[in-house]
């Protein structure tokens, strides 16, 4: 078990060093927080509601929702943390970049 999580974290560290992964392990927190394994991601041009607000929950569960039915996940790495050290990212769900999507359907504002 301790050598499957140490081959896990060296294969994250050598997506994040590339810049680009692609995403089993992925899971959204709320919706401009989600996590790749134990590393906590902040998507790039998004904020939405916190927790435990009634629309950070519908947020929350839009993404989780997309997640699970997606065919590609692509994360891109920025290479810049922000404010709490979370690595900044975009998020692609099947070719659809998850920050606008959150912003068109209501469940985010554009932020930067």
């Amino acid at each position: 078990m301790e050598r499957a999580k140490k081959i896990n974290q060296t294969l994250l560290a050598l997506m994040l060093s590339i810049g680009v992964a692609t995403a089993d392990n992925l899971y959204c927190y709320d919706g401009d927080t989600c996590y790749l394994n134990d590393e906590p991601l902040r998507l790039l041009g998004v904020d939405t509601p916190e927790l435990p607000s009634a629309s950070g929950y519908l947020a929350k569960y839009f993404v989780n929702d997309w997640l699970a039915t997606a065919n590609n996940i692509e994360i891109v790495f920025s290479g810049r943390r922000g404010y709490y050290g979370r690595q900044l990212v975009d998020i692609y769900i099947d070719g659809q970049n998850l920050s606008k999507v959150l912003i068109e359907r209501g469940y985010g504002e554009v932020y930067e």
